[in-house]
């Protein structure tokens, strides 16, 4: 009788496993620099690293200072089989407290968003 049930239980947790996700929004694997980090230089570029592909076209970065000021950014870039998404600041940072906005498009047409801050120091 336990094999009756055994046996289908195991062949569908099996079929459950082996289908996995139908898409995968993409999601932050990391950042650079890192939310909260403290850093003793403006950073060369700011960069959002995601798990899967992000649309070109429709995928942003916009920092601005605690004071809300923007920060003038070269055009976004996206590399890495378009998983990592990058800013240039067209000059140095100088020592504040900076917000950086990201939003993105994900290959699966779901819109997805975040920030993080970071601190150039003294």
């Amino acid at each position: 009788m336990k094999k009756k049930v055994l046996y289908p239980l195991v062949a569908l947790f099996g079929l459950a496993v082996s289908i996995g996700p139908v898409s995968a929004h993409a999601h932050v694997e990391s950042t650079e620099p890192r939310n909260g980090d403290t850093v003793k230089s403006s950073p060369a570029k700011i960069v959002v690293r995601f798990g899967n592909a992000v649309e070109p076209a429709l995928s942003t970065i916009n920092v601005t200072t605690d004071a809300d000021k923007a920060v003038d950014l070269e055009p976004t870039e996206l590399s890495d089989g378009e998983t990592t998404l990058s800013a240039k600041p067209v000059s140095t940072l100088q020592p504040a407290i900076y917000h950086v906005r990201w939003k993105a498009l994900s290959h699966d047409g779901h819109p997805v968003s975040g920030e993080f801050s970071f601190t150039v120091s003294k």
